[in-house]
């Protein structure tokens, strides 16, 4: 039962550093241009069915 547990927190732990890791790229590319878009669609079997939209748009004129 243990290494079942231990199989799942680090799916899961991967998983959450995964999509932490494209958001952090995402807002970096945001930041310097003035229009970025990202779609994400993350589905591992049964266990994860994610699905992640951010769209930034500068609509401020420099």
């Amino acid at each position: 039962m243990s290494d079942k547990l231990s199989i799942t927190a680090m799916v899961c732990v991967t998983l959450v550093a995964l999509v932490l890791g494209v958001v952090g790229i995402f807002a970096i590319l945001a930041y310097l241009k003035d229009k970025a878009s990202l779609k994400l669609k993350t589905k591992a079997k049964t266990l994860v069915n994610n699905e992640v939209a951010i769209d930034i748009e500068d609509t401020q004129k420099k």
